[in-house]
C-alpha cells in the first residue's frame, strides 16, 4: 500500500551546428518520474546552449546558458512505518475513516498507521534554476 510499480521517462533533443566563425550546441531535456513510493512524483525540464564565436584567429568568445524547472511532489511518510505495518491491522475504521494506529485493536508494534501519517509528511516543491557564463580566450602565441 506504500509502493507501486513506477515509470521513468527521459526525452532529450539536441542540435549542433557551426561555421568557420561560430560553433553552437543546443539541447532540451524532459525527465519524468513516477516514484516507486506512491504519491512521489518528480518532473524536470532542462535547456542548454553553448556557443563559441571566433572573433579572429587569436580571440574566442564562449557563452554557456542553462536553465531548468523542477516540479516535485513527495507525499510520503517514513517507509519504516509501512514496513512495520502488520497485515491484520486494518488501516480503516468501519465508517471508512483512517485509523491513527493508536486504537486498542491496532497490533502493530509502533502504534503507527502509515496511511494516517501520510497527511502530515509531505512536501511540494517547484524550483527554477538558471546559470550563465561568458569567457574570452586570447591566444598569445601561434
Amino acid at each position: 500500500f506504500a509502493t507501486q510499480t513506477a515509470t521513468t521517462q527521459n526525452y532529450n533533443v539536441s542540435y549542433t551546428f557551426g561555421t568557420e566563425k561560430i560553433r553552437s550546441y543546443v539541447s532540451a531535456d524532459l525527465y519524468d518520474e513516477d516514484g516507486a513510493i506512491k504519491n512521489s512524483d518528480f518532473t524536470r525540464y532542462s535547456v542548454r546552449s553553448n556557443t563559441d564565436y571566433y572573433v579572429n584567429k587569436r580571440l574566442t568568445l564562449r557563452t554557456k546558458l542553462a536553465g531548468n524547472f523542477t516540479d516535485q511532489d513527495t507525499r510520503q511518510h517514513s517507509l519504516y512505518n509501512a514496513m512495520t505495518y502488520l497485515p491484520w491491522d486494518l488501516p480503516y475504521n468501519e465508517d471508512g475513516s483512517i485509523k491513527t494506529g493508536q486504537e486498542a485493536d491496532w497490533l502493530g508494534r509502533d502504534g503507527s498507521n502509515y496511511l494516517y501519517n501520510l497527511q502530515w509528511g509531505w512536501t511540494k516543491r517547484k524550483e527554477l534554476g538558471v546559470s550563465a557564463s561568458v569567457r574570452l580566450d586570447y591566444k598569445i602565441t601561434d
